[in-house]
């Protein structure tokens, strides 16, 4: 019974301690000495002070939320896939970001858009260059499994061909363009199948000597010079 008064005193004290801390650290005088006053950036040099400061501001060194922060970061800068936070000192944290990587540039007729190495489509931001795909997007709303379709044709064309640099989905219908200007055409509801042709047709044809291709055909391809 001793013990087990002691135990229950000992807990109490250690939650009456903690309340009272947590009562002091939002003190005014507190606050001021435990704020964030030092932040060391890695990972990226897209944030300025300014940035920084304003996602910092008011936030308590000991009570810091790694969660709230990175979801106001992400919202507030969509280049941001992930951050993480280390405390150093007191008042002092750094900050790892990792940079989302962008895939391509659309253009929709909402707007501009980046589409990340992911597939998620984000707010234009500025790029260190833009030698990135353009993906003229025709179709009202931007399709996922579409933006998925084109990830898949721009790996296999660039292992079977060159890169492309230029995409036009209209419909059904996506339209890959090359640096030096070959025209191939698949059908996205078919796209992988047809990607299994175009490697066919890769290996036994030689394809610099057509100007357009259409693989969106059940049993042959449809190709120009």
């Amino acid at each position: 019974m001793k013990k087990n008064k002691k135990y229950i005193i000992g807990l109490s004290f250690l939650v009456i301690c903690s309340i009272l801390g947590i009562q002091l650290a939002k003190t005014p005088q507190i606050k001021k000495l435990i704020q964030i006053k030092v932040v060391k950036v890695k990972g990226t040099d897209r944030l300025t002070k300014e940035d920084v400061s304003k996602i910092f501001q008011n936030q308590n060194w000991f009570f810091l939320d790694e969660k709230e922060i990175e979801e106001k970061m992400k919202k507030e800068f969509p280049f941001i896939k992930n951050i993480k936070l280390q405390r150093l000192f007191v008042n002092e944290v750094r900050l790892l970001v990792l940079e989302r990587e962008p895939f391509a540039i659309a253009i929709t007729n909402q707007g501009k858009y980046i589409i990340d190495d992911e597939g998620f489509i984000l707010k234009y931001y500025k790029l260190e260059n833009e030698n990135y795909p353009l993906v003229i997007y025709k179709d009202k709303k931007i399709n996922l499994q579409k933006i998925s379709a084109l990830m898949d044709i721009y790996t296999k064309v660039s292992k079977f061909y060159k890169p492309p640099v230029k995409f036009i989905v209209n419909g059904r219908r996506i339209s890959c363009i090359t640096k030096d200007d070959k025209i191939f055409i698949f059908d996205f509801l078919n796209y992988k199948k047809e990607l299994e042709k175009f490697q066919v047709f890769a290996k036994k044809v030689n394809i610099k000597q057509y100007k357009y291709m259409d693989f969106s055909f059940d049993s042959m391809v449809v190709s120009r010079r």
